[in-house]
């Protein structure tokens, strides 16, 4: 069986904080906005991430609710090109898999050395795409992250941070 992610809107607040991207460290970073929070609101099962290249999604282990995005990725790999905010609602991702993800692993995504990076200069968007399906489906699950979903597959993120 292979691993699926699903979308699910059910009104969730995205996780709030700060997305940040560190020039000299090639990276992004979250900051949640009340770290107290993490445990009281996504259980206390841990976090996991799923990985494309580089670049993590974060997910909580017991449920699979993608939380947020850090990791490296630098940014000489982007390719420029002018992007708009896609249509989004509110709600939340999760990873399903058979069974209890193991805290602290990164599930590398099949086909992940195909996506691609483009970037907006003028409105410092990031979309980190498979370009594989045309993406009807976007949630954003955090501040500055975006997820776009189709046929039950991670498809693009969209990334609007702030740069250091």
């Amino acid at each position: 069986m292979v691993n699926k992610m699903i979308a699910v809107a059910e009104n969730k607040e995205p996780v709030e904080g700060n997305l940040y991207y560190a020039t000299e460290d090639l990276s992004f970073c979250f900051k949640p906005k009340k770290l107290y929070s993490f445990s009281t609101s996504f259980g206390e099962g841990g976090v996991a991430s799923l990985q494309i290249g580089t670049l993590q999604v974060e997910i909580e282990s017991e449920t699979g609710r993608c939380l947020f995005v850090w990791g490296y990725h630098p940014y000489f790999q982007w390719e420029n090109l002018s992007l708009m905010v896609p249509e989004y609602s509110n709600g939340a991702v999760y990873y399903i898999s058979k069974g209890r993800i193991a805290n602290g692993v990164s599930i590398n995504l099949p086909d992940s050395k195909e996506w691609v990076s483009y970037f907006d200069r003028k409105s410092n968007l990031l979309c980190v795409t498979n370009k594989k399906y045309p993406i009807r489906k976007n949630y954003k699950i955090a501040t500055g992250v975006i997820l776009g979903v189709e046929d039950c597959e991670l498809c693009s993120i969209w990334l609007n941070p702030v740069f250091k």
